[in-house]
């Protein structure tokens, strides 16, 4: 399912010495802004790009690279099935990236595509075993070059479960997660797109069950990769609009209920309780500092 929410980000290169900024120009559509930006090495940049026409967020194949520390980026549009438009991304290096697909004209159908090349060229992995015209791929995570998973919303044969896939051979091949391995819905279940948080072999992501608006709300985990879950309950005001764990244990949640709200878990997610924060919390999107597991930094969305 797609994210309700919308961020824009300002590109910039930071120097830690003495704490400044350079503006970088980025290649850019109007009303263009950088969704899924991932960072897997100090000088590579791999961003998907949206547009936000006013009213509607509208996904695209296009994504934004750099490769010498964001000195110079080049926006290029991922060859893959027309319609199809980026989910979510994961680069291995400057080089090699994944990226999770949806149709985006259809609404359902998708994929996992891979280059080898630095985007010159993208296969599509497994097509016709993972996902089909009936699955939203959400995201893709690789925890090295060779492990990874990918999620889908709940899909069949049968009753619908989430479509799980995990990997060992760098994507040649793919295991759908069974659905004995997942915890019982009472609602076809739904992920978000691009929402989920990893620490070690343990990863979340956040889930619905039936209405995208008024079902129930969870957070999954799995401590072995993907292979096994379990379901946590959010019992929260509104709908979540974005969570991060710092460590295996600790992370936080936010949503917006007239104000921001803030909810903290010091077990892994299993149970979370309200914060009582003083100053501006920026209630749509928040980030933990690398390096740093007690700084946080929260954003809300900007319309320009």
């Amino acid at each position: 399912m797609r994210k309700i929410s919308l961020l824009t980000l300002f590109v910039a290169i930071v120097s830690v010495a003495n704490a400044q900024w350079t503006k970088v120009n980025v290649p850019h559509n109007d009303a263009s802004l950088l969704y899924d930006v991932e960072v897997p090495n100090a000088n590579t940049v791999w961003a998907s790009a949206i547009t936000f026409d006013g009213t509607n967020l509208i996904y695209s194949n296009e994504y934004l690279r750099t490769a010498d520390g964001g000195a110079t980026w080049a926006k290029t549009a991922l060859q893959s099935i027309n319609g199809y438009a980026i989910s979510s991304l994961y680069p291995i290096d400057a080089d090699t990236c994944y990226a999770a697909m949806y149709n985006s004209s259809a609404g359902l159908g998708g994929g996992i595509f891979k280059t080898t090349n630095g985007g010159s060229s993208w296969s599509q992995l497994s097509k016709g075993k993972i996902f089909n015209s009936t699955s939203f791929p959400d995201f893709v995570y690789f925890w090295s070059a060779s492990e990874g998973m990918a999620l889908g919303d709940g899909n069949g044969p049968g009753d619908p479960y989430f479509e799980i896939y995990t990997t060992t051979d760098y994507g040649t091949t793919w295991t759908r997660t069974p659905r004995e391995n997942l915890p019982a819905t009472s609602a076809p279940p739904l992920g978000i797109t691009n929402s989920y948080c990893v620490s070690g072999n343990r990863i979340w992501f956040y889930a619905i069950e039936g209405d995208p608006l008024s079902g129930p709300q969870f957070i999954y985990r799995s401590d072995d990769k993907g292979i096994h879950w379990v379901a946590y309950p959010l019992d929260l005001p509104t709908r979540l609009t974005d969570f991060v764990f710092t460590d295996e244990l600790n992370g936080v949640a936010m949503g917006i209920d007239g104000a921001p709200y803030l909810y903290r878990t010091a077990d892994g997610g299993e149970t979370w309780a309200i914060v009582n924060y003083t100053g501006p919390l920026n209630g749509q999107f928040i980030a933990a500092v690398p390096g740093s597991p007690t700084t946080l930094v929260s954003t809300n969305a900007l319309y320009i």
